[in-house]
């Protein structure tokens, strides 16, 4: 069925939908690791709803009844808003949530193809059921996850999430290192539950945020995993319950406590083989058999001549969208792009920090919001409070970081903020000359701050240098006057 008359057919039953019994089964399409149930208007991705406004859907749906053929730009306009006259960048950007939504932001025709001057293709496999099927999810692998949080849309991390879903399995534990904000928390749930149905216990995860008290990490670990016995040695039980199968651990936010929990993970790993283990911290652990992953920040526009396909292919847009939408009902406006492009360049494509910005959408629009940034980042010092107390504002995020440093290296940081480009060890040493530390104290807080995420290594000119996020530069900047040292 095709052209008007399948228009129409899709038309009528789109209208029909809250018309029919709830107890009809209607039919449902399942393509990759998703399924499409038009008679609830939903779109799930494994278990989990996918958030999708209304527009997208209706697009959704009229592609895939089409998989692998072309559908007009017109024909597509005419379903999604029926009697309705809008301008085509209205479909471009649902497209291009659409496109997000599937996660198709490295490879933009993995679902939908643009084919230029005619329309769009649906080029995944589609296979038809019933909508009853779907919602089941009897079909889907059993997933056991213990405490871990809800998943979030990711955007740009589809590749570096598959490298890390390989190396984790291969290796057997990975420590995912980066700077405040930077989205490790989330890329690790994103891993953990891609790997559950590996492990006959499935992902358990253990967030170390509210204790600052080395002694109680195996007594944490061991009561999240439900695991009782000697009460004076946590760690034998620890050891113990985990050696009765496979299971894969996530330890969030380990920097604080780095010796004790390496530690653990250093005995889980040499005794239990089949126990992986992935944690998330701003610098290396240190034991024995780690391996270190760097997430890097989100890629963002280097100028502002982008158009609106090309802004929502870009990861930090795509992010800043997604939440301002979720937040204030917000849509793309082509007007809006260069000021969009211009908050994720301040916090250089910082997750958190667009979230945060994102936030603002309520009360300001995106140009407002990046005047404000280019003044300072108050702007961005609280988030919601829902949230980890870590992440409920940029600030906070940096200042745990900051707390965490030797007075030496506290000293350096601050002195780093000097720097408005790529600097040297070489530069740095001089810059801290009147600061009381000798040449070698300043080499080793640079390498120190670097290895907590604090500065990025950059070769430049073939020589190694380091830069400092902008958030970190006015954090250690402010940080600098209330010290004197300015």
């Amino acid at each position: 069925m095709t052209g008007v008359s399948t228009l129409s057919a899709l038309s009528g039953a789109r209208r029909n939908l809250e018309a029919a019994p709830i107890s009809r089964p209607e039919k449902a399409y399942r393509f990759g690791d998703f399924r499409l149930a038009p008679g609830r208007q939903l779109l799930l991705r494994g278990d989990e709803p996918v958030r999708l406004g209304s527009r997208a859907l209706d697009l959704l749906l009229i592609l895939v009844e089409h998989a692998g053929e072309v559908v007009s730009k017109e024909e597509m306009i005419r379903f999604a808003w029926p009697n309705t006259f809008v301008d085509e960048s209205n479909l471009k950007v649902n497209i291009s949530a659409l496109r997000s939504a599937l996660g198709c932001d490295q490879a933009a025709t993995a679902y939908i193809a643009t084919i230029p001057g005619r329309g769009y293709r649906f080029v995944a496999k589609v296979r038809g059921e019933t909508d009853v099927d779907t919602m089941s999810g009897e079909t889907a692998p059993a997933r056991k996850t213990q405490g871990l949080p809800p998943p979030k849309r990711l955007f740009g991390r589809s590749t570096e999430i598959a490298g890390l879903v390989q190396d984790l399995v291969s290796m057997g534990s990975l420590t995912l290192t980066g700077p405040a904000g930077v989205g490790k928390t989330a890329a690790a749930v994103e891993v953990a539950r891609a790997l559950a149905w590996r492990y006959e216990h499935g992902a358990a995860f253990i967030d170390f945020t509210a204790t600052a008290d080395p002694r109680l990490v195996a007594p944490l670990i061991a009561a999240a995993l439900g695991l009782g016995g000697n009460a004076s040695d946590p760690l034998s039980a620890i050891l113990d319950g985990l050696s009765r199968g496979s299971r894969l651990l996530v330890l969030d936010n380990c920097e604080h406590l780095s010796s004790a929990i390496g530690l653990v993970v250093d005995q889980i790993r040499t005794r239990l083989p089949d126990v992986a283990v992935l944690c998330t911290a701003r610098e290396p652990l240190g034991y024995r058999s780690e391996n270190l992953r760097r997430l890097a920040t989100l890629a963002y526009p280097e100028d502002n001549l982008i158009d609106l396909d090309a802004a929502m292919a870009n990861p930090s847009i795509a992010l800043f969208v997604d939440r301002a939408r979720a937040a204030s009902g917000y849509d793309l406006e082509e007007a809006d792009i260069p000021f969009i492009a211009g908050i994720c360049r301040r916090v250089d494509g910082v997750a958190l920090a667009i979230e945060l910005a994102a936030l603002h959408t309520a009360q300001h629009p995106p140009a407002a919001i990046l005047a404000r940034l280019a003044q300072d980042f108050d702007v961005l010092a609280y988030g919601p409070r829902s949230a980890p107390l870590r992440q409920q504002g940029l600030m906070t995020a940096i200042e745990w970081s900051y707390r965490l440093l030797s007075d030496a290296e506290a000293a350096v940081f601050r002195l780093a903020s000097v720097f408005t480009r790529a600097f040297t060890c070489e530069e740095a040493i001089a810059a801290a000359g009147g600061a009381g530390l000798s040449p070698e104290d300043v080499a080793r807080c640079v390498g120190n701050l670097a290895s907590k995420s604090l500065l990025q290594p950059r070769f430049v000119a073939g020589r190694l240098a380091y830069v400092m996020l902008n958030a970190e530069r006015h954090y250690a900047s402010k940080r600098l006057r209330q010290a004197g040292e300015a």
